[in-house]
C-alpha cells in the first residue's frame, strides 16, 4: 500500500502544471528570465529560451542585457502573448529580441510561431522567426538592422515599425492594417491577402493591397545591352510571364519611378518596353538582352490599344520587335 501511495503521488507530481504557469498558459516576467527554468534548459538571465512547443505570456516588461538576445524561440508551434508589455533592448545595435538565439538562415528558424500584443524595441533584430509565422498588432521600434524577418506563408496583421526597422517577409506572405515606416519588402514571390486590409509604408515599399509592383521606365533610351541592369533597387527586368495579368499587380508610379501618361490613371500606360520572353540566348532577344548589335532584336510589348473593330477580346499585352541598338524603355517588377 505504501508503494501505491507514493507511485499516486509521483504521477500528480508529473501531472502537475509548471511553476508560473496558469491555466496551461507559462507567464514571464523580469524575475523569471533572470532566475532561469522558464522552461527546460533555460539558464538564468538572458536569453529566455523557449525550448517546448505551448503557450507563454508576459506579466511585466523584459530589460534585456547588454550583449544578449531577449527571448530565444527554440520550438516549433509556440504562442508568445506580450499581454501589452515590451521587450526592450539595450539599444547598442545588437542582440535578437525574439527569435532564434544566433540569426541564421529561416529554414533554421522556429517555425508555426504565433507573436502578438506588445513591443520590441532597441534591439539589433527585432523579431526572426521561420515559416507560417504570425506577427499580429505588434510595434518594432529603434532596430540597428531590421525590425522583423519572418519565412515563408507568414501573416502580418495591424503591426507598426518604426525608426531603422525594415521588415522582410519570405514567398507566399500576407499582410493586412499594417504602417511600416522603414522599407518593406519581400524575400521571393508573394501573393496578397484575399479579402481586405489596407497597408501603409512610408517609402511606398508596400501596396496597399497586399499586390507586387511593377512598372515602366520614364527613361526611353536603354538598348538591348543595358536593359537588364535599369530597374532601380529591388525590381528587375520583367519577363511576359511575370507581367501577364496586370489586374494582380498594381503600377508603381510613386516619386516618378514609373511612367504615366494622361489617361494612365492608376494603371499602365499604353507605352512599349523591353521584356524577357522566357527563352535561350539568341537573335530575337538580344542575346539574352547582352547585345546591342543592329542584327538582333529583342521583343517589347504595350497594354494593348487597338479599339478599332467594334467588339473584339482585347488581350492585355501587344508584342512587337525592336533592333537591340535602339533605345526603349523597360518593364521592371519588384524582386
Amino acid at each position: 500500500m505504501r508503494h501505491l501511495v507514493k507511485l499516486a503521488v509521483l504521477i500528480l507530481l508529473m501531472a502537475a502544471p509548471r511553476a508560473g504557469a496558469i491555466d496551461g498558459v507559462v507567464e514571464i516576467n523580469q524575475a523569471s528570465a533572470l532566475a532561469g527554468g522558464v522552461t527546460s534548459g533555460d539558464l538564468p538571465g538572458f536569453p529566455v529560451t523557449l525550448s517546448e512547443s505551448g503557450s507563454y505570456r508576459l506579466t511585466g516588461h523584459l530589460q534585456v542585457s547588454v550583449g544578449k538576445d531577449g527571448i530565444n524561440v527554440a520550438a516549433d508551434d509556440v504562442w508568445l502573448d506580450l499581454n501589452g508589455f515590451s521587450v526592450l533592448g539595450p539599444n547598442t545595435g545588437t542582440g535578437i529580441g525574439i527569435g532564434l538565439a544566433t540569426f541564421a538562415p529561416l529554414e533554421e528558424s522556429p517555425n508555426r510561431v504565433t507573436l502578438r500584443n506588445g513591443e520590441v524595441m532597441g534591439m539589433g533584430i527585432g523579431v526572426a522567426l521561420g515559416d507560417d509565422a504570425l506577427l499580429e498588432n505588434m510595434a518594432l521600434i529603434n532596430c540597428a538592422n531590421a525590425g522583423a524577418i519572418l519565412g515563408a506563408r507568414s501573416l502580418l496583421l495591424s503591426n507598426r515599425s518604426a525608426g531603422s526597422c525594415v521588415v522582410r517577409v519570405g514567398a507566399d506572405s500576407y499582410f493586412a492594417d499594417n504602417v511600416f515606416a522603414a522599407v518593406f519588402s519581400f524575400i521571393g514571390g508573394r501573393t496578397g491577402i484575399p479579402a481586405g486590409g489596407s497597408n501603409f509604408c512610408a517609402d511606398g515599399g508596400c501596396s496597399p493591397r497586399a499586390a507586387r509592383f511593377y512598372y515602366l521606365t520614364a527613361n526611353a533610351t536603354y538598348d538591348g545591352a543595358e536593359a537588364a541592369n535599369a530597374c532601380r533597387s529591388g525590381f528587375h527586368m520583367a519577363s511576359l510571364f511575370e507581367i501577364s495579368s496586370p489586374g494582380d499587380l498594381e503600377y508603381r508610379r510613386l516619386f516618378g519611378i514609373g511612367l504615366s501618361l494622361a489617361d494612365s490613371g492608376e494603371g499602365a500606360p499604353a507605352e512599349s518596353g523591353w521584356v524577357r520572353t522566357g527563352q535561350s540566348a539568341y537573335l530575337g532577344n538580344c542575346q539574352g538582352f547582352t547585345s546591342n548589335s543592329n542584327a538582333d532584336q529583342g521583343v517589347i510589348v504595350k497594354l494593348h490599344s487597338n479599339w478599332s473593330g467594334g467588339s473584339r477580346t482585347i488581350s492585355p499585352w501587344q508584342p512587337d520587335n525592336r533592333v537591340c541598338n535602339e533605345g526603349a524603355r523597360v518593364w521592371c517588377v519588384q524582386d
